[in-house]
């Protein structure tokens, strides 16, 4: 048994499931985890590079479902910590009663238990969809480093780069929150899931 407590609830990890999500715990830990193993010259959350994420693939699509898929790209690691990715395909993790699986596998299947208790089915994710969320990913990514310690990537182009102005843990977990249910609006009927304690 592999039990933690998140901000609202306790689950196992071992026997996580739907039930088990909650898009508070979601919002509210990703607004209190620091990107890059806490390295950054300034408080910058996880939850509020989500945000940039999605606004990136909204800009490009239209579309509320890969924006979804780029909002909740990074939800496991409320459940599993933020991995930097020097040293993440290194990793294993042991599930009970099961053989030692690549930590990258464990947090895949663990996102796609997320992702069906928070987003729509048809939202799935295509290989097109997260090609969009991974390349948008990306860019936030190199963004984030030009700004912080004026460089990039080894393998990034130089690209324009907006100035980054820092969420506050609130304002990223305020904004998370109504990114979620603005996007779950979209759909005609709006999606039930919008509904909820958003409080």
């Amino acid at each position: 048994m592999k039990t933690m407590r998140t901000f609202r609830n306790t689950v196992d990890l071992d026997k996580f499931s739907t039930k088990d999500v909650d898009i508070l715990d979601i919002a509210h830990g990703l607004s209190q985890i620091c990107r890059y193993n806490g390295a950054c010259p300034m408080p910058y959350y996880v939850g509020d590079h989500a945000i940039r994420v999605a606004d990136r693939v909204w800009d490009r699509t239209r579309d509320p479902l890969p924006t979804l898929l780029a909002l909740h790209h990074d939800d496991t690691e409320i459940y599993i910590g933020d991995q930097i990715r020097p040293i993440k395909d290194s990793l294993f993790i042991k599930l009970e009663g099961a053989e030692l699986v690549p930590f990258s596998v464990y947090e895949d299947q663990l996102l796609d238990v997320v992702l069906g208790a928070l987003i729509p089915p048809e939202a799935v994710r295509t290989s097109t969809a997260w090609a969009m969320v991974r390349e948008a990913d990306d860019e936030v990514l190199q963004e984030e480093m030009f700004h912080m310690w004026g460089t990039v990537c080894p393998d990034q182009a130089l690209a324009p780069h907006p100035k980054l102005h820092a969420r506050t843990s609130h304002e990223a977990e305020r904004d998370f929150l109504f990114a979620h249910r603005r996007l779950l609006m979209q759909f005609s009927p709006p999606c039930p899931l919008a509904t909820g304690d958003f409080r």
